[in-house]
């Protein structure tokens, strides 16, 4: 999953700066584009069930799937400052990274609350981890954006949490 949020990131990014630098009839035409392509991917996986058991199609449904919410991603994020969107994805990207990590290394039973937790922590680790990097880099990033911002991750990974259930 760390993965599939690190290749949205790395789809987002030009999108985001071509939206912010092209003009509004150019962006609407390829984010129509993109939702259309997204909603054929989703009516295709609707149809055909079999088509995400079986081995290489699931994958390119999944790349497919990921490269248009990257694409969406960054059509809604040139609305923002490009340090906001940065600090997101990181902390985003820490908080699966995370939550990952300690899927792979245990066999705890996350029932109840205990996986809300540990989304939590990953997701306020990850801010943690953000801001340091930014920081350091002389990037300065408001308190007020950093909060909204892990308003944001917190919603994103309690529901993948919640949908892995």
């Amino acid at each position: 999953m760390a993965a599939q949020v690190a290749l949205t990131a790395l789809v987002a990014v030009p999108v985001q700066l071509l939206s912010a630098r092209s003009s509004s009839t150019v962006v609407g035409v390829l984010q129509c584009v993109s939702i259309v392509l997204f909603l054929g991917v989703v009516i295709l996986m609707l149809c055909r069930p079999k088509v995400m058991s079986t081995y290489p199609e699931n994958y390119a449904l999944l790349l497919a799937i990921t490269v248009l919410t990257g694409a969406s991603v960054g059509f809604a994020s040139a609305a923002y400052m490009w340090q906001s969107v940065a600090l997101a994805a990181a902390v985003a990207g820490g908080a699966f990274l995370g939550l990952t990590a300690f899927a792979r290394t245990t066999r705890a039973d996350l029932t109840g609350w205990g996986q809300y937790l540990c989304a939590g922590l990953a997701a306020i680790g990850g801010l943690g981890l953000a801001l340091v990097l930014l920081r350091a880099c002389g990037v300065h990033v408001g308190w007020a954006a950093a909060l909204l911002d892990l308003a944001g991750v917190l919603v994103f990974a309690l529901q993948s949490v919640a949908l892995a259930a």
